[in-house]
Formats: structure tokens, C-alpha cells, sequence
């Protein structure tokens, strides 16, 4: 029995009832599936989830209160709240409508922990488009908070932090007089909203307090110096929370430090300040001459840093500083010029990219950015995800405005995007044979098309015709294609070499030597010397290569089988030797593909899962290989050689290269 003991922290501002209550809910097998935290602006309701998120992920925790994900919604869209929750979840989805399917299909209970809602781009549409939906799959469970309303799904549960039952009164008096250093306002005239509290305990001894009426924001702002006044009316033209470097961008630096002493901070760790929509910026904004948006960008766009051209060097600009100029030009109505430059986009903070771009007309590069957003999203190094966008933007050979990007680990050397208007690609295989320096790509309706391996040209929309809906496709080395249909009937596309069937199990996946994965977790052998099996997955094989090795002191080589499995696990076998105990690769989600090629180098792997992870390179102890997400699922792998791997996405391929890049 397990007898560690569970570490919940301490819940200040007289909350215990607050976090007891949710605590309980969460417990309860009969209590509602979603609860919202809800209450006006300051009332502790951001405070009171993260509070939660921290307590419900002690390893100690009960498994119906730890969440499956717990995140903040502030800055997000539609779109970037989808990618962001279906991440966190371990998911590829880039729509709302995508990622209820996925859970749905799932079918497994999970528990979400979502907050700052009202602090998202568009609240109301992320609630309607998102939330409702999603908190209608069977099985999810949340805490929400949210100054706005979320839609009801059955019987939900409603926490009203304003409610006094939920805050002890000794214990907020107590905090309370802990934050004040000498304020005229009392515990019982800032309960029990400890953001007003907060704000109250700012105002100075001397100030004029009605005792019929008291009113803490007109009174602290009454309070604030006329000098502070700017900083203040600077700080309520933010788009989001500044740090003192940023806040001191756009105010003289002293006054701001005072400033900075005269209003509580919008973080928890005290390190960020803002004056978010409310009765207190309404206020400032008030009582403060119009802020110029116009000198406020231009004051943030100073701050980037420069090459040696003078040419703004995004690369190395910070993420977080090109999103806030982005989103403040935004405000300015002067962020066309940034929308449009690739290599901005990208290195910006993909949060405040994809709400620049929401608010946009569409065009080539918004279409580029929002396939990719996914995996800009989860992505830190500004070059990698550069490249990420680089893939989406290729159209052949032709980047539109971004070239190799100098420092990223890989970089595209072609993408092909036919699936524009058609189905999408489900399978695809090297050509061999008479098929050789070419592509065979599947679609959902079974056609088979050609694809120029060295520039990524479409070649041929219909070479050949498959089943609908195939799971496998390969092509032999005398350009025999075959293909496995979703009913796991084996087809014969084009040539003549046929493999039989596994005697028990139904084929699920193929390589390009005489080799067959099933549904048992067995991959079957068929050589020249007779037929093997080996059993390697405890689930359906999902994926399987192969390659020929070298044999000591035999001109011949011998074969390696790679397959991966629903474990997220790739093991390795030698047809006539025992399976390798040791898993080559593994992450814990369905693998989607996997390729395997021996090289002068040695072995190189490339194998994709379905929460769009993609890792490629060396097979080497020293763990050279690549990781990388594109912004969906890999479908297929395929490595035309050492060094250079294709992928196939729903709709389209790609070519990515482990080269370095030349430099811009």
C-alpha cells in the first residue's frame, strides 16, 4: 500500500472552504462533470485554479482529481486554444471539430483544469466554438474559470467566489492586514475579493475614504502622483502584462519603478504588471491623456535587436518582445508589414502570431502559419520554428520568402501540397523497380499518385488505382506495389510478386522487402531460406521497415525488420535470431510510421506517433537524432537515403534534410 503522504500547499486570503469544496467535487463519482469558478474581476478566481493544478499534481494525489491537463487560455483564439489543449492531451488536432472527434474516438475520461478564459482573444467564441463542444464528449470532466459564461453541458456546478461562504472572514482579515502598511481601508470593506484587497492595500494612510461608499479603485487612483499618471496610462495601453524592462519601454524607467510600487502585480511571482479590461483601467484610461499606439510600437520595434546590416535580427530577438510589439502594432492598425514577412511570424510568439492573424484577411502566409500553428505553438527555438514554417510556405522548391534558416538542425528541401482540393493522402511508398526516383502516394479514394523524389513535382494524379481507405502501401524492389485495404485484405496494385497472408492475424502493415506486420503484434518473415515470425508488439503492429545489413566476412547482408506498435514502442528484429530485448525508440502515443536505411554511416531511423512527434537521424548512443513536430500527424515515412527522410501528411509530403543549412 502506498503510504506517501500527499503535499497540498497552503491556500492564503481565507480560501480553504473554497479549495475543500473542489476538492470534494472532484472526489465525488455523483457530482456534476464540470464545475466553473466564476466572480468578478480580482476575486481570486486564476489564483484559486492554479492553486488547485499545483495540489491535484502531487504524485500522492487520488486518480479522479489529477488532471489530465491543466493550462491558462489567456492570449488564445479559437484556434490556438484547440492546439494548445489537444497538446496537452497528447493529440494532433487543428480544429475544434478535430479534437472532440479524437476524443470522442478515444472514449477515455479525462480531467481538465482551463483558466483565464476572460483573458482569452475572443472569450465568447472560444466558450461557444471549443468549450461547449468539448465539455460534451462523455467522460471529460473540468474546473473552468471564467468571468464569462461557459456553456452548460447537463448539470454543472457553479463556484461563486464572491459568495462569503467560501472565504473565512478571520483568515482573510488576517492576510489582508498583513498586505496593508498603514491604508485607510478595512478587512470588511475589500471582502472577499483579495484582488481589491490587494489594490486597497496600496492606498496610503492619508487618503480620503467615504465611509458610506468606499471605493477603492477611484480612491487608489485619486492617491496615484501626477507624475506616475503617464506610466500608469502607458500601462493600460498593453495588450498583456508587462515586465518592468518592457513597461520601462514605453515610460521613463524611474517613474515606472514607482509606479511599479503604487499597483499591485498581475502575477503571482510579482513579476509582471497590467491593467487588464476592467472598472480600474477605465479608470486610468480616463484619467490619463490618450496614449500614442503609434509611438508605443515604434518605441517596442527599437528594442530588437540589429545585425550587422542594421536589419532587424529576429533570429536572435526575444519571442516574447516581437509577439508584444506584434500585438501592439496590432492595436495600432499598423501590423500589415509584420504579417507579411515569413521569418517575423515565425520567430514572434505564436500566441500573439495567431491572434495578429485572426484578425486578418487571409492570404498564403496566414494559410501557411495556420497549418503549422500546432507545432509553432509547442516549438522554442525560434529557428527550428522557422523551418517548421518554411515546410508549409514550400511550394517545390520555391520558399515564398523564407530560405534555409542558419542554426536549425534540419531544414525542408522541398514540400508538395496536391491534396488542396482533393482527398487526403493516407499511405505512400519509395518507388523501385520502374518506379524508382519516384513517390507513390495513396489517397483516401485509393488513387495512387507519382511524385519526383529530388524536387517534389507532381508528376501523375492517378499512376494507379487502390482500395479505398488502404492502411499500408510498399513497392518492391522489382516495382511490384501492393497495399493493405482498411479491411486488412492484401491488394495487388501493379507487377506480380505476391505474399501470402499470415496464417493467424490480419495484416496491418508492410515493408519493402517480403515482410508483413499483423494485428497480433507478430511481423512474418518471408525469405528465401523459408518463413519466419516473431512476435515484438503486445498490440497490432502500426508500422514496419526494413533494411539490409551487412554480414561479417559474407558478401550477402541480412535483413533488419523495425516496427512500431499502439505502445508507442520500436523494436527491432533478425529474421533466424532472437528479437532484440532492448526497445530502439519509444513515446508514449500510437506510432503512425516508421523507416529504417543502412548507410556508410550506419543505421538511420525516422519514426512519427500520433500526437505528431517526428523523430529522426543516426541510430548512435549519443543520441544525435532530431525531434521535431510539423503541425499534424505523419502518416508515412520514407528515407530516400542517409540523411534525407519524407513525410506524409494528410495533405501533402515534404522532404526534410539533416544537412546544415547555407547560411540567408
Amino acid at each position: 500500500m502506498d503510504t506517501t503522504e500527499r503535499w497540498i500547499p497552503p491556500l492564503s486570503a481565507g480560501r480553504r472552504p473554497a479549495g475543500q469544496a473542489l476538492m470534494a467535487l472532484l472526489e465525488d463519482p455523483r457530482a456534476p462533470r464540470v464545475c466553473q469558478v466564476s466572480g468578478p474581476c480580482g476575486i481570486g478566481k486564476t489564483h484559486l485554479l492554479t492553486w488547485l493544478a499545483t495540489a491535484c499534481s502531487d504524485p500522492a494525489t487520488p486518480h479522479r482529481q489529477r488532471p489530465d491537463m491543466a493550462v491558462s487560455l489567456a492570449g488564445t483564439t479559437v484556434d490556438s486554444a484547440t492546439w494548445t489543449i489537444a497538446a496537452g492531451l497528447g493529440l494532433s488536432a487543428r480544429t475544434a471539430k478535430e479534437l472532440v472527434a479524437e476524443l470522442r474516438a478515444a472514449g477515455r475520461p479525462r480531467l481538465l483544469f482551463l483558466w483565464d478564459l476572460n483573458r482569452s482573444v475572443e472569450p465568447e467564441a472560444v466558450a461557444s466554438l471549443l468549450l461547449g463542444p468539448l465539455l460534451d464528449v462523455p467522460g471529460i470532466r473540468a474546473v473552468i474559470e471564467s468571468a464569462c459564461d461557459v456553456p452548460v453541458v447537463g448539470q454543472s456546478a457553479v463556484l461563486a467566489l464572491d459568495e462569503p461562504r467560501w472565504t473565512e472572514v478571520g483568515r482573510f482579515a488576517s492576510w489582508y492586514d498583513r498586505q496593508r502598511t498603514g491604508s485607510p481601508f478595512n478587512a470588511e470593506q475589500v471582502y472577499p475579493n483579495p484582488g481589491l484587497a490587494l489594490l486597497a492595500a496600496k492606498v496610503p494612510a492619508e487618503a480620503a475614504v467615504s465611509a458610506d461608499d468606499p471605493d477603492v479603485p477611484a480612491t487608489w487612483w485619486a492617491s496615484v502622483p501626477g507624475e506616475v499618471r503617464p506610466a500608469m496610462g502607458a500601462l493600460a495601453a498593453a495588450v498583456r502584462p508587462l515586465t518592468l524592462q518592457e513597461w520601462s519601454v514605453l515610460a521613463d524607467p524611474e517613474v515606472v519603478e514607482h509606479a511599479a510600487d503604487l499597483l499591485p502585480p498581475d502575477s503571482p511571482a510579482g513579476d509582471t504588471w497590467w491593467l487588464p479590461p476592467g472598472p480600474l483601467r477605465q479608470i486610468v484610461t480616463a484619467g490619463t491623456d490618450p496614449v500614442d499606439l503609434t509611438s508605443v510600437a515604434r518605441a517596442l520595434a527599437a528594442t530588437v535587436p540589429r545585425a550587422a546590416d542594421r536589419t532587424p535580427d529576429l533570429l536572435n530577438a526575444d519571442s516574447d518582445r516581437l509577439g508584444l510589439l506584434l500585438g501592439q502594432c496590432v492595436r495600432a492598425e499598423m501590423a500589415q508589414q509584420l504579417l507579411e514577412d515569413p521569418l517575423f511570424t515565425a520567430c514572434a510568439d505564436p500566441l500573439a502570431t495567431a491572434a495578429a492573424f485572426d484578425s486578418r484577411t487571409e492570404n498564403h502566409l496566414y494559410a501557411a502559419w495556420h497549418a503549422a500553428g500546432p507545432a509553432l505553438l509547442g516549438e522554442s527555438d525560434t529557428a527550428t520554428r522557422a523551418e517548421i514554417l518554411r515546410v508549409r510556405l514550400l511550394d517545390g522548391r520555391t520558399d515564398h520568402g523564407l530560405p534555409p534558416v542558419p542554426g536549425a538542425p534540419w531544414h525542408a528541401e522541398w514540400s508538395c501540397w496536391p491534396m488542396q482540393e482533393h482527398a487526403p493522402l493516407v499511405a505512400a511508398a519509395l518507388g523501385r523497380g520502374s518506379f524508382d526516383g519516384r513517390i507513390l502516394a495513396a489517397d483516401a479514394t485509393g488513387n495512387v499518385q507519382l511524385i519526383d523524389l529530388a524536387s517534389g513535382r507532381l508528376l501523375d494524379r492517378k499512376v494507379l488505382v487502390g482500395p479505398e481507405g488502404m492502411t499500408a502501401l510498399t513497392c518492391y524492389p522489382d516495382g511490384t506495389v501492393t497495399a493493405i485495404g482498411h479491411d486488412g485484405e492484401m491488394h495487388l496494385l501493379a507487377g506480380d510478386l505476391r505474399l501470402p497472408p499470415p496464417a493467424i492475424g490480419r495484416p496491418t502493415a508492410l515493408a519493402h522487402l517480403p515482410a508483413i506486420g499483423d494485428d497480433t503484434g507478430t511481423v512474418h518473415w518471408f525469405g528465401p531460406e523459408g518463413t519466419s515470425a516473431e512476435r515484438l508488439h503486445q498490440g497490432p503492429v502500426t508500422a514496419l521497415s526494413a533494411t539490409l545489413l551487412p554480414r561479417a566476412g559474407d558478401a550477402a547482408r541480412s535483413p533488419l525488420l523495425v516496427s512500431g506498435s499502439i505502445d508507442g514502442r520500436v523494436r527491432a528484429w533478425r529474421p533466424g535470431l532472437p528479437a532484440m530485448e532492448r526497445v530502439v525508440t519509444e513515446h508514449g502515443h500510437r506510432v503512425t510510421a516508421v523507416s529504417v536505411a543502412m548507410g556508410s554511416a550506419g543505421l538511420f531511423l525516422a519514426t512519427a506517433w500520433a500526437d505528431g512527434l517526428l523523430r529522426f537521424g543516426p541510430v548512435d548512443p549519443a543520441g544525435h537524432a532530431v525531434e521535431v513536430a510539423l503541425g499534424t500527424a505523419v502518416h508515412a515515412l520514407l528515407i530516400a537515403d542517409p540523411n534525407h527522410v519524407v513525410c506524409l501528411f494528410p495533405e501533402g509530403l515534404t522532404r526534410l534534410s539533416l544537412s546544415p543549412a547555407d547560411p540567408m
